[in-house]
């Protein structure tokens, strides 16, 4: 348990500041998949899992609507006000399809025990109660859902009420995520999401004791300094939010044209941005908060990180999870990504093409990745450490009967520039990150990654991608 960290010095801060590292929420990165993938990898893992004795899963419904824009998403959505309009209704049936393209799929065979359920977006409560029931409906005849432990859903504190709220907690979810980016109102007028405090307090309110509670929170923001976003986390803590996600903020206006509505000027620099990421960190480790893998905190009573404490802290497309033991997760909507064992792949974005793929009853894939056996198990250490910030070499020797240094060309002296920089520790037994490693554990995890050099667009389109690389 950490109870305090060394900040990094500004010549530490300097020397890693200008690294293009992705996120690793997948291995590889999106950057690298093919846009021309085949599906025979995914229909492969599809008819494996039928057969599988251990069928539990996580599934995520992507609902690409929301009523006001926030200029610095990078989720894939579309504003659209009138929720009658053709392409919403048109959108939502499309949705329930490719629910029901599993269920056909698995058939009479045993479904996938879902153990994580996860709805985000865009805006989940954009849904009206019955449109969300009736895709409720569907997952549950697709799905096995009577283990289901974890029932997320993202909420817009400016479009959900009290009473939502409380309907939510009826329906069974039992962990609510609020956008909540930044608590100054002068930030969330250059952002377009204007919420006062005010109104996160009276929803608040309405949460079950026995919901866990998520906030999100965003830094580099126009406007932001340490000082205004210290404020936030202070107001974070007061509130008693069980969780929190802090991202950092990718200004991509040639990807996302709605960034260009921001002025730049106002942003904080590279620098900045670390101090603030530095600041919160300390913040709420002060406040008895714990540090999850990369930039979560979580209560020390949270099942999160008693999920860590115990070993079983595990990783989805979509966050962090309280499940290590399994590595399927269904992504269902348009441009969701699934990920089953040795596959990924990803939905296509268009709506239209979305529908058009299911009303024909195919997936609607349009690109993805199958992992080589390199890839796996490159895969597996990027991951512990993101999760950890360690990993055993004897643990990988016994794993895949090989030596790691020998496996790893380069690795030693890649180790000992970290260990100059007091950011691992390593010796004969293991690698591990140095309580100031955990400000750097993207550029450790790189070391283990053969794709980072292949070429100039890797983490560029990596970040065209990474709607789908925030937890909810």
């Amino acid at each position: 348990m950490l109870t305090q960290i060394p900040v990094p010095t500004k010549k530490q801060i300097s020397g890693y500041r200008n690294t293009d590292t992705p996120y690793y929420t997948t291995y590889p990165p999106g950057g690298a998949w093919k846009n021309d993938y085949s599906k025979a990898g995914f229909y492969s893992e599809l008819d494996a899992l039928k057969v599988a004795d251990n069928k539990d899963a996580a599934v995520y419904v992507h609902v690409p609507f929301c009523e006001k824009l926030c200029y610095f998403c990078f989720c894939y959505t579309k504003i659209v006000k009138d929720k009658n309009k053709p392409q919403v209704l048109q959108t939502i049936d499309a949705i329930n399809k490719e629910i029901q393209l599993y269920d056909r799929a698995f058939g009479d065979q045993e479904k996938p025990v879902v153990r994580q359920l996860q709805w985000g977006g865009g805006t989940p409560n954009y849904l009206t109660e019955q449109q969300f029931n009736h895709l409720m409906d569907s997952l549950r005849n697709a799905f096995s859902m009577d283990l289901l432990e974890e029932f997320a859903l993202e909420v817009d504190p400016r479009t959900v009420s009290s009473e939502d709220i409380q309907k939510l907690n009826s329906f069974g979810v039992n962990r609510i995520s609020m956008g909540i980016q930044d608590f100054n109102s002068q930030v969330q007028e250059a952002i377009n999401r204007v919420q006062p405090l005010d109104t996160i307090l009276k929803l608040v309110e309405t949460v079950d004791s026995a919901t866990s509670l998520n906030f999100d929170l965003i830094y580099g923001l126009p406007h932001q300094t340490v000082l205004t976003f210290s404020e936030t986390i202070d107001t974070c803590i007061k509130i008693g939010a069980d969780r929190l996600s802090i991202y950092c903020y990718d200004h991509t206006p040639d990807i996302h044209r709605h960034h260009a509505l921001m002025d730049q000027s106002l942003m904080p620099s590279k620098n900045e941005k670390i101090e603030m990421f530095i600041m919160a960190a300390q913040t709420l480790i002060s406040a008895g908060y714990e540090w999850i893998g990369i930039d979560h905190f979580a209560k020390r009573e949270d099942s999160l990180t008693m999920a860590r404490d115990q070993g079983k802290l595990g990783r989805t497309l979509n966050g962090y999870s309280v499940f290590r033991e399994f590595n399927t997760e269904f992504g269902i909507g348009p441009s969701a990504i699934s990920s089953l064992s040795r596959t990924y792949t990803q939905n296509v974005k268009d709506l239209g093409a979305h529908a058009k793929a299911v009303q024909a009853g195919e997936f609607p894939i349009f690109r993805g990745w199958d992992l080589d056996n390199d890839d796996l198990l490159r895969r597996e250490v990027i991951m512990e450490l993101l999760l950890y910030g360690r990993y055993s070499f004897s643990e990988f020797e016994q794993r895949f009967e090989k030596d790691m240094l020998s496996y790893f060309k380069g690795l030693s002296g890649a180790l000992e520039k970290l260990q100059r920089d007091n950011l691992v520790e390593a010796n004969d037994c293991a690698i591990e990150a140095t309580p100031l490693g955990r400000y750097y554990i993207h550029q450790i995890a790189k070391i283990f990654d053969k794709y980072s050099t292949a070429s100039s667009d890797y983490v560029r389109t990596h970040a065209a991608i990474k709607l789908h690389e925030k937890n909810s």
